[in-house]
């Protein structure tokens, strides 16, 4: 009986041991890596145009983008005028900076305003348009074009203070 519960034992003990080393074996070995699929040429060139082709795409889309923004940002027209246009990308993405040409010396800040073509419609993704856009509030634009659109931009002189650049 003895020999029997030692028996038991040494197997059960066994059994563990292979069963804590293969886990530790399976916890221990890293992931394959996962393959990401390569751009194809004609991907890549979707990606992104030159910036003659985005200034060209501009002109056509400009009656589009500015219905857009005349319709989502109230009062854009009288309160501002838009500047630094500019397409980016593969020309799904819109920005400009809005300088304030209203009378109120209290609220003259110069804006930034993003807008992005989905299924054929520009939408505006700062609603209200920001002084600068940040990638927390916009995590799925690209950073270069938040950095290009946050550059320092004029900010028109009153009588108590001179023009910005």
């Amino acid at each position: 009986m003895n020999n029997r519960n030692t028996a038991i034992l040494a197997v059960v003990t066994f059994v563990v041991l292979v069963g804590a080393i293969g886990i530790g074996i399976a916890v221990s070995t890293p992931p394959a890596p996962k393959q990401t699929p390569q751009p194809t040429a004609t991907q890549q060139k979707s990606k992104s145009l030159s910036q003659s082709e985005l200034a060209s795409m501009l002109i056509d889309e400009s009656p589009a983008i500015n219905l857009a923004l005349v319709s989502a940002v109230e009062n854009v027209g009288e309160l501002y005028t838009v500047t630094s246009e500019k397409l980016y990308g593969d020309g799904k993405w819109y920005g400009a900076i809005l300088i304030y040409k209203g009378t109120d010396e209290n609220n003259r800040d110069t804006l930034r305003v993003l807008m992005q073509k989905k299924e054929g419609e520009w939408i505006v993704r700062t609603k209200p348009p920001q002084p600068l856009l940040n990638t927390v509030e916009l995590p799925d634009v690209p950073k270069t074009i938040l950095q290009d659109l946050n550059r320092p931009a004029p900010l028109p002189g009153t009588a108590t203070s001179p023009a910005i650049n």
